[in-house]
């Protein structure tokens, strides 16, 4: 649900990886997914924003990487960028 600071909504909860840290093939599809989803979301509806459009392909790189420390480093800077565009990055469904 949105309040009134959240303008828009990437939700990611569908393919977001919440499950055991060790399972390295299930973790690697689960960074793939996402970056694919943040990407393909960042295209849709804000494909004039450098920052985002950097952040999504930094994304790709670490998931093709399968370099979770560096996906999770960018995966920071997403949040950052949320929060000051307004938009709720759900990873969770309710």
């Amino acid at each position: 649900m949105l309040n009134g600071k959240w303008k828009h909504t990437l939700d990611v909860s569908d393919v977001f990886y919440h499950g055991d840290p060790d399972d390295v093939y299930a973790l690697n599809k689960g960074m793939h997914d996402v970056a694919e989803r943040v990407e393909r979301w960042q295209n849709a509806y804000f494909p004039t924003d450098w920052e985002f459009e950097y952040i999504a392909d930094e994304l790709v790189d670490a998931a093709s990487a399968e370099d979770i420390d560096w996906f999770n480093e960018v995966w920071d800077r997403l949040y950052d960028w949320a929060d000051s565009n307004r938009v709720w990055v759900r990873t969770w469904t309710v």
